[in-house]
């Protein structure tokens, strides 16, 4: 709904969208013995829908209704037309990467860069694919909020938070570089690498927890996204407080500029521009 994607993505004006209130939809339409849609689909899903991690045991579980070894009830796990690899053999590999992980962590924001377990978000991110369900790393607030933004999301809480911002960014800059960009994704209402929320905030003092509560931006329903991403172009494009979507269209008209603009939202938002170009494709056919 933000009206500069809009104008840089003119192909998401042909979209739908629609809320899941529950998981039924999604796996209804993942069923293909239920699933007699001609339109082009595609469910969008948040990491811990898929799996869980047990902060007690150090151990993962694969969410059995996204990710079942049930290939003639479940999955249609490879057809003459599929050129990819086995889709049954990526569950195996999958199922046995979930059994055997250990990982190590940084408490107590869950924070986690070992490559074991990036290495596995990133099998299960392909695996869903297959059924036209897209699952963020972490959550939609993580795909806007990563280390390629993180120095833009500081600026955009320094406009907007003002004197709790100061003592946010002296506390901030004491952590490590793992934990900083987790921080930053509770701030804004997402969870940890490790999809965790409430387990981190039991174990932060009510001194620390209350600071980060009052840096937040707002909930998802607060219309933070929107102006965040309207900042962000307002930003690279240089253009300011002068930003307008007629300036904006304007910009765009400069073949450089916006292929300019584009690069910087590819280059930010990895995420959310690979999901992007999905949705692009899919009007294309």
């Amino acid at each position: 709904s933000n009206p500069y994607i809009l104008l840089l993505f003119p192909k998401l004006k042909y979209l739908d969208v629609f809320k899941a209130l529950s998981d039924k939809p999604i796996l209804n339409i993942m069923n293909p013995r239920l699933n007699r849609m001609q339109t082009p689909y595609l469910c969008l899903i948040d990491m811990d829908k898929a799996i869980q991690y047990n902060p007690r045991t150090n151990t993962f579980e694969a969410n059995s209704e996204y990710i079942k070894d049930n290939p003639k009830e479940k999955y249609q796990y490879r057809n003459k037309n599929y050129t990819g690899p086995f889709l049954y053999h990526q569950y195996k590999r999958i199922h046995s990467m979930i059994e055997g992980l250990r990982i190590y962590r940084y408490d107590p924001y869950y924070s986690c860069n070992d490559p074991n377990y990036t290495e596995l978000i990133s099998a299960i991110h392909c695996y869903l694919l297959a059924y036209n369900v897209f699952s963020f790393t972490t959550t939609i607030e993580g795909a806007l909020i990563n280390r390629w933004t993180k120095e833009f999301a500081l600026s955009f809480l320094s406009r907007n938070k003002g004197a709790s911002y100061s003592a946010f960014k002296e506390y901030w800059d004491e952590l490590m570089p793992t934990d900083q960009i987790n921080v930053l994704r509770l701030v804004f209402n997402g969870k940890s690498d490790l999809l965790q929320r409430k387990q981190v905030y039991r174990q932060l003092s009510p001194e620390i927890s209350g600071l980060l509560n009052h840096t937040e931006p707002g909930k998802k329903a607060s219309g933070w996204m929107s102006d965040y991403i309207d900042s962000f172009f307002s930003t690279i494009t240089g253009l300011g407080q002068a930003l307008s979507l007629k300036v904006f269209r304007k910009h765009l008209e400069d073949p450089h500029q916006k292929s300019e603009v584009l690069k910087n939202f590819r280059n930010s938002f990895p995420e959310l521009n690979e999901l992007i170009m999905l949705l692009n494709n899919m009007i294309d056919s």
